[in-house]
């Protein structure tokens, strides 16, 4: 939308927007605005996930460890989809069917994980859809990027040859061109001839989707591996769509691939914005609980303080006085209510604490 507006309507009235017009600018743009929309609304989501008791359960045959864990706000990949989605709808090329299919992907994966995860919510187990069912949704998926691949690469705008690494030479297609020949293609051997390339596609997706969910458990470990994995696919996308670098390293030149740049560096932006508060401790709460514990030191700190300074020499603690500055004290309700104001929440606590003392 912005690289429409600033690129092919404002550039022509001033110049210096053409800047945008190159993929390398509007990644860094991207990557930028995922991380702040992360970063952003980050809190108002923990928040409201939080005040819909919409919290992690862990299974009761697990590790012990992560029984600590129980309660964490689950549905946080609504995070890194929003935070992704919005800033490649904003910075990318939206008529290039590379984009439109890679978003296509995103949210039909992010519908299967919502439903998932809100089975886990409404049973109150960590029991969501079963493997069965979770595998068939992702396959179909799958198979309908397949097939749009495919369709693409009817066009010349893709290349089933699979590339192996560290193999250069060694580039199978694998769509047997031969079933498509007149004797087959009239025939009901055709089909058969693009098995290969779905098969393939439905491993490859459902693999990389599947890998996450095991990789995950350990506290910011599956979203560190998706900023390595997504930062790597930055670089390949960029080359593969540069005749010069693609030639020099002997990989495919796929030309529209390189707008997938931008949808990379959105991913990166965004699953960095998400291990802020996704690292050790991964609990949602960790700035609110952080927050509150500073604010209880510096509640007591003054409370001592002022019980220092307001009561006369050898006057009894039971007083009335220190009475109802050790309710101040004691009271986790009125701690609570100010944990979130941070550096303001001292001047508060002062101003009561004087208040009661006087």
């Amino acid at each position: 939308m912005l690289y429409y507006l600033l690129y092919h309507t404002l550039q022509h009235y001033f110049s210096p927007l053409n800047v945008f017009r190159y993929i390398t600018v509007r990644t860094v743009y991207a990557s930028l605005t995922a991380m702040f929309l992360a970063l952003v609304f980050g809190p108002w989501l923990i928040r409201r996930l939080r005040e819909l008791q919409i919290g992690q359960f862990i299974r009761e045959e697990g590790p012990q460890e992560h029984k600590k864990k129980a309660g964490t706000p689950t549905m946080g990949g609504v995070l890194i989809v929003i935070s992704t989605a919005v800033p490649v709808l904003l910075w990318a090329d939206l008529t290039n069917p590379f984009i439109l299919l890679s978003l296509f992907a995103l949210f039909g994966f992010a519908v299967i994980g919502f439903i998932d995860d809100y089975a886990k919510v409404s049973k109150q187990r960590n029991l969501g859809l079963t493997a069965k069912k979770k595998i068939y949704f992702q396959v179909f998926v799958s198979l309908i990027v397949g097939v749009v691949l495919l369709v693409l690469a009817t066009n010349s705008a893709y290349s089933t040859q699979f590339v192996f690494p560290f193999l250069k030479r060694f580039h199978p297609d694998l769509v047997i061109h031969s079933l498509l020949g007149q004797s087959h293609f009239s025939g009901h051997l055709w089909p058969l001839a693009f098995l290969p390339f779905l098969v393939a596609t439905a491993i490859v997706i459902v693999g990389s989707s599947n890998a996450v969910n095991l990789t995950d458990g350990l506290d910011g470990l599956a979203i560190g591996c998706t900023v390595i994995a997504a930062g790597a696919l930055t670089v390949l996308t960029y080359v593969s769509s540069n005749y010069r670098w693609a030639t020099y390293l002997e990989i495919q030149y796929i030309p529209r691939v390189g707008e997938l740049t931008v949808f990379c560096g959105a991913l990166v932006g965004a699953s960095l914005g998400f291990l802020w508060y996704n690292a050790h401790p991964a609990d949602f709460r960790r700035r609110y609980l952080r927050h509150r514990s500073a604010f209880r030191d510096s509640a007591g700190g003054l409370v001592q303080t002022a019980r220092q300074a307001h009561l006369p020499h050898g006057a009894h603690s039971s007083s009335f006085r220190t009475a109802r500055l050790e309710r101040i004290e004691s009271d986790r309700a009125v701690l609570d209510r100010r944990a979130g104001f941070c550096a303001v929440c001292a001047d508060d606590v002062e101003v009561e604490v004087v208040k009661h003392s006087g």
